[in-house]
């Protein structure tokens, strides 16, 4: 297994474009590259040493019976194959920071050697980013040279070159404390590399053409904004929040991490809170102004044009184990994992948007840039010929909720074929399931969904509103009531697992089974064992006395060190038995989607997309409905180690990606 680690060049900018794009750009090339085989010494080569091709490494590369790692294996095995043209087959890679993520570990190298808290002198080099701004791109108009190389820097190189050695070096210790990948998360690894190198079909003029209607739409908003207040530039905060104060409106404060300190913000959050509490009409004007020129749920078509490679389509929008503890995939460059629910006219929609029929468009959707964001599905549109076919795992977070806690109620909903979100509307309403409104149902589905990680009657509100459900909290405090009395075995999962995951924080050697896992720990971690064979980790567990957030005296609280999930700092994190649930539910709900699109997979289906309980396969026109019959066949499919759970699915053909 031989470490690797590359230094590129390029006029792109690799985090703007991703890797796939980024390979692809002509001007991209490796400049610095060290290598270490077992045991020996970190070797390098300097594009000013000598040709690529008369180096030792790329007689290493062309020979077929070597084995490589690298931190982020991916960027490695891309540039590999795109840039210096040897393609290494994926099964030859092992990526050392996937096996640092299975352990709940986060971030990248340099993060995740401190975390290990591996020894100074081989920690990744905290000059680092600097030197990469320095040599990897372009340099500034403002500067005397193009760009830096070793001619004109030549001791800034040096170092530069050190660096690279010094990446090797970490992540060589880093991978000494790590497990292999089981075989199963090694295969589902592979299985992900090839869906991101497959890339998803996209329809490059409806991109374009909806780029520049947001832009026009945009410019057309600051400058009504602009004339309505008077000020040369009203988006820009320091100009609108004096003049907004001077009018005697009072700017809410939130946090800024960016400055780790609270201060007068008018993000969306505050704005919507503003106008949620009641605000005048030339008030209510100027915020929605405001929050739409600011709004970041029409980049994504953006993303789209900048990611979207030479062949039309777009790669590497799936990052494996990128959601830290479940190890669910996560969203990269597009984030599809995200959007909004979108239009079920989504293609009529996209035709239009490609006619920049505008006057229509107002007239049949008023706000453009909210219309943007709800077809930005529709950027995936499958080439002549071809057809997309869709099919998801249908509630399977509750589904999976009632199989681990063996409850009764919910798993009888889903046996007789039952709507889970009617049958609690029913018993909340007081009527046959049949007599549900589509309000009632909508009204019904945040409790549904949330109520079984703990949430409490504060937090049911804060999570309605995301499904946009306004509640009051004596009617939060009737749902989760309601729930958990229909529902009680999973709050005596919540309250077994903690009481678990407690006494074997404090004692180091108990094993608890109950609800389909196994909890154990060690020294480092705190090990919760899923059906499917893998572990959930838990890293330096222990039980502190802390307030709750509902306020009294301070309880046994589990902590953990983990990345929290709003400031994105390593740190020590409180947990509950709500959210130990949380974990299983859906770690185990990854699990499913995972072994059903690798089953999949090795039976040839086309994979090109997959959010959370979807799966989108490309096939041929004339082979759609057969495809599609394979996919929902394959998510009924029940794994070994799930038998007696109750899946369901369903799906649809299309030629542009959209939500049923």
């Amino acid at each position: 297994m031989i470490n690797l680690d590359f230094e590129t060049y390029s006029e792109v900018d690799l985090r703007r474009v991703g890797v796939y794009a980024y390979a692809a750009h002509p001007s991209t090339r490796v400049e610095l590259a060290a290598w270490a085989l077992p045991g020996e010494a970190v070797v390098s080569w300097d594009i000013n040493d000598c040709a690529f091709e008369d180096s030792e490494l790329y007689q290493l590369l062309l020979d077929p019976s070597t084995q490589w790692a690298a931190w982020n294996a991916q960027f490695e095995r891309v540039i590999t194959r795109d840039v210096i043209g040897i393609d290494i087959p994926v099964e030859r890679w092992n990526c050392t920071m996937q096996r640092a993520w299975a352990l709940s570990f986060s971030g990248g190298l340099s993060d995740v050697g401190k975390q290990l808290n591996i020894r100074q002198d081989r920690q990744k080099l905290a000059d680092g980013r600097k030197l990469v701004h320095k040599f990897c791109k372009p340099a500034p108009k403002s500067h005397n040279a193009d760009r830096y190389c070793k001619d004109n820097a030549p001791e800034d190189w040096a170092r530069y070159v050190q660096y690279n050695i010094q990446d090797v070096v970490a992540e060589r210790e880093i991978a000494m404390l790590l497990p292999m990948l089981p075989e199963r998360e090694e295969n589902l690894y592979r299985l992900d590399q090839h869906i991101n190198d497959r890339g998803a079909p996209v329809d490059r003029e409806l991109i374009e053409t909806a780029v520049k209607l947001e832009s026009k739409e945009k410019t057309r908003l600051k400058h009504e904004l602009n004339e309505y207040t008077g000020l040369a530039n009203a988006n820009s905060l320091q100009q609108l929040t004096p003049w907004l104060e001077a009018r005697g409106v009072e700017i809410p404060m939130s946090f800024s991490k960016a400055e780790n300190k609270m201060k007068k913000s008018l993000c969306k959050d505050n704005i919507e809170a503003m106008l949620k509490a009641g605000v005048p009409e030339w008030l209510s004007y100027v915020l929605k102004t405001r929050m739409a020129v600011g709004s970041t749920s029409t980049k994504k078509w953006k993303a789209f044009r900048d990611y979207v490679a030479p062949d039309d389509r777009v790669h590497g929008m799936f990052q494996f184990g990128g959601a830290q503890r479940t190890q669910r995939w996560a969203g990269r460059g597009v984030q599809l994992h995200n959007l909004k629910q979108g239009y079920e006219n989504a293609d009529e929609v996209a035709d239009q948007i490609l006619a920049l029929d505008e006057a229509t468009l107002r007239i049949l959707y008023g706000d453009l840039l909210d219309m943007l964001a709800n077809t930005v599905r529709t950027a995936i549109t499958a080439p002549p010929g071809r057809m997309l076919a869709v099919s998801d795992l249908a509630a399977i977070e509750s589904r999976m909720l009632g199989w681990l806690a063996d409850c009764k109620a919910i798993n009888r909903i889903f046996a007789e074929g039952r709507d889970a979100y009617r049958a609690f509307g029913s018993e909340y309403y007081g009527k046959a399931e049949e007599e549900i409104t589509k309000a009632e149902r909508k009204f019904s589905k945040p409790p549904v969904l949330g109520c079984g990680y703990q949430l409490g009657a504060d937090g049911l509100v804060t999570y309605a509103e995301g499904y946009g459900v306004n509640l009051d909290e004596e009617e939060s405090k009737r749902l989760v009531d309601l729930w958990r009395r229909l529902y009680w075995e999973v709050p005596e999962m919540w309250y077994w697992l903690l009481e678990a995951c407690k006494t074997v924080t404090e004692t180091r050697h108990m094993v608890f089974e109950g609800y389909r896992v196994r909890i154990h720990g060690d020294e480092r971690f705190l090990y919760i064992d899923l059906p499917s064979g893998r572990s959930l980790h838990y890293y330096h567990p222990r039980i502190e006395m802390i307030v709750p957030p509902w306020g009294g005296a301070p309880r046994p609280t589990m902590t953990y060190m983990g990345k929290d999930q709003y400031t994105n700092q390593w740190k020590r994190i409180t947990t509950h038995g709500g959210k130990i649930t949380e974990n299983i539910d859906q770690a185990c709900a990854r699990d499913v989607l995972a072994e059903q699109m690798l089953h999949g997979y090795n039976n040839g289906l086309d994979i090109v997309a997959h959010v959370h309980d979807e799966m989108v396969a490309e096939c041929d026109e004339g082979h759609a409905a057969s495809t599609l019959a394979y996919m929902n066949q394959i998510m009924n499919w029940t794994p070994p180690w799930a038998q007696g759970l109750l899946l369901g699915s369903d799906g649809f053909i299309t030629k542009r990606y959209r939500k049923d």
